[in-house]
C-alpha cells in the first residue's frame, strides 16, 4: 500500500468509529445492499459462542471498517476474531472498546466475500457463568459499517440479526491446531465444554480417527491424511442432542506485551499466507504509530531477525526473537530494538520459517488501529 493509500484508509477508520463514538451516516451512490445475518446459537452458560456472520450472496469486497456491540449483560469477555477467505487474501486488526468490537480490513486482491460457503468474520464470545437458561440476546453487524468495492464504491448492509440463548450442554471454545498445514499424525485438540464420554466430534473436511474424550473439556481426532486446518468446520454433539459449530483459526497467544496500550488493546487479524522476508516502513503520519505483528503457525520454533536501516540506509539496530508454535507477538517497530525509529526508516524482516506477519497503524488520537500490509 502506498502511503496515500494507507492515510486514507485510516481516515475511513476515523471517520467511522473514531473517538469512541457512533459512526456516521453511510455516505451516497452505495453499490447496492448485501444482507449480513448472524447465525443463531445456542450455548450452556460459561460456554464460548462463536458468532457467525454470513453474506447471504457474494459481494467481493476491498476494503472495509465494520463494528458490532457486545453487552457486559450477556458476555464476559471476547476470546478471539477472524476474518476468513479462502485465498487467505484478507488480514486486518479489532479493537474492542467500550463494549464496541471495531474490526478494520483489507483485501488486496478483492477475494473477501466472493464465497458464501462460511462465514466471512466470526467472533468468540464467554458467555457470563451467571446467565440464565432460555435468557437471549441479539446480535447483528452495525448497518452503517464501510464496506468498499473495488471501483471504491460503498456497499450497503441489511443486517440481520442472530438470537443468541443460554441452553444446551456442549461448547467449543478453540481448536488447536486451529490453522496452518499439517501431516498426517497430527492430532487436532478440540477445546471446550460439556464433553461426555459418548460426545461426538468431526470435522467436516479432512479424514481423521473418531474422536476421543479427554475431559469435558476437550476431545482429540488425529488427521488421517495430511490438512491445512484454517476454516474446517467442527461439529460437536452431546448424548443429549446439544450441539455446536465452530470454524477453526490460528488463535496466537500473545508473547508479553507492547508498551502502547493502544496497540496492547488491538487484535491482529493475520491472512493465512505466509512468508519468510518481508519489510516495512515507520510512516510519518501525525499521533500515528507504526506496529509490527508476526506469528508464527508453524509446529516448529522459529528464529526471526529484524534488522532497522534509517532513511539514508544506515543500520539503526537489529534483534532477534523465538516464537514457538502458536504465538504471536505484537510490538511498535522500535520497541523491537530499544529505541525510537525517524520517519522514512525500513524494518526488515527474516525467519527461519515462513510465518505470519501483519503491519499496524495506530493512531492514539482518534483510538483507531488500521492494518498495514508489509512489503513481500
Amino acid at each position: 500500500m502506498t502511503y496515500r493509500i494507507l492515510t486514507a484508509f485510516l481516515t475511513l477508520a476515523i471517520a467511522a468509529f473514531g473517538s469512541g463514538g457512533k459512526p456516521p451516516v453511510t455516505p451516497p451512490n452505495p453499490a447496492g445492499p448485501a444482507e449480513v445475518k448472524v447465525l443463531n446459537e445456542t450455548q450452556p452458560a460459561g460456554g464460548t459462542v462463536q458468532l457467525k456472520y454470513m453474506l447471504t450472496e457474494p459481494k467481493p469486497i476491498m476494503t472495509g471498517t465494520s463494528g458490532s456491540a457486545f453487552g457486559a449483560d450477556f458476555f464476559s469477555d471476547i476470546d478471539g476474531i477472524q476474518l476468513f477467505s479462502d485465498t487467505g487474501d484478507v488480514f486486518g486488526v479489532a479493537l474492542f472498546h467500550n463494549g464496541y468490537l471495531r474490526i478494520n480490513f483489507s483485501s488486496p486482491n478483492h477475494t473477501f466475500g466472493s464465497s458464501v460457503d462460511y462465514p466471512i468474520l466470526t467472533v468468540a464470545a464467554r458467555i457470563r457463568g451467571d446467565a440464565k437458561v432460555g435468557e437471549t440476546a441479539n446480535f447483528a453487524l452495525d448497518p452503517q459499517s464501510f464496506w468498499l468495492n473495488s471501483a471504491g464504491q460503498v456497499n450497503q448492509f441489511i443486517p440481520k440479526p442472530g438470537t443468541i440463548k443460554v441452553g444446551g450442554s456442549v461448547s467449543i471454545a478453540n481448536v488447536i491446531p486451529g490453522g496452518g498445514s499439517w501431516k498426517t499424525g497430527t492430532v487436532i485438540r478440540v477445546m471446550g465444554m460439556g464433553f461426555q464420554p459418548g460426545t461426538t466430534v468431526r470435522i467436516l473436511g479432512p479424514k481423521t480417527s473418531p474422536a476421543q474424550f479427554v475431559s469435558p473439556n476437550e476431545m482429540d481426532l488425529t488427521l488421517l491424511e495430511d490438512a491445512v486446518m484454517d476454516g474446517q468446520r467442527i461439529d460437536a454433539t452431546d448424548p443429549d442432542r446439544s450441539t455446536d459449530s465452530y470454524f477453526s483459526y490460528m488463535r496466537g497467544v500473545p508473547q508479553g506485551q507492547s508498551s502502547s496500550l493502544l496497540l496492547t488493546q488491538a487484535v491482529p487479524i493475520f491472512s493465512t499466507i505466509t512468508h519468510s522476508q518481508a519489510s516495512i516502513t515507520e510512516q510519518a503520519i501525525e499521533n500515528v504509530l507504526t506496529g509490527l505483528a508476526i506469528q508464527n503457525p508453524n509446529g516448529d520454533t522459529v528464529q526471526v531477525a529484524l534488522a532497522a536501516f534509517d532513511p539514508s540506509g544506515n543500520p539503526a539496530g537489529q534483534a532477534n526473537i523465538s516464537l514457538p508454535f502458536g504465538a504471536r507477538i505484537t510490538r511498535e517497530l522500535g520497541e523491537y530494538f530499544g529505541t525510537s525509529l525517524p520517519s522514512g526508516s525500513v524494518v526488515r524482516v527474516s525467519s527461519s520459517l515462513p510465518v505470519q506477519m501483519l503491519g499496524l497503524l495506530a493512531d492514539t488520537s482518534a483510538w483507531v488501529v488500521a492494518p498495514l500490509s508489509p512489503a513481500f
